[in-house]
């Protein structure tokens, strides 16, 4: 998962299809994210950060390889747990995709 304060159109991944997340609970995924979790663009993933469950709906389709998840790093927040202001990336193995997300939630 990447988190960046503000938005990430800057970072230079093209977007294929949607749009870049305008606000927290929104995310961008490449094509390889949507085809290994079986999930589509409107889709709502719940993320298991750290066993506390965070929704997030897909918004954009990005071109790139991999499993990664962009989104807002106020999406990651929780009470008493304010936003990261420096960018959060982690690279998930499909494992962690199957195990850690479950679409519709």
């Amino acid at each position: 998962m990447t988190a960046f304060t503000g938005g990430a159109a800057w970072t230079g991944y093209p977007m294929v299809r949607g749009h870049w997340y305008t606000s927290p609970g929104q995310a961008d995924v490449p094509a390889d994210f949507l085809t290994q979790t079986g999930t589509t663009i409107g889709d709502t993933l719940t993320i298991d950060l750290n066993g506390r469950q965070v929704p997030v709906r897909i918004v954009g389709e990005i071109f790139d390889a991999g499993l990664v998840v962009i989104t807002d790093s106020r999406t990651l927040a929780s009470p008493g747990h304010p936003p990261r202001t420096e960018p959060v990336r982690r690279r998930a193995t499909p494992g962690e995709i199957h195990g850690r997300l479950r679409a519709g939630a």
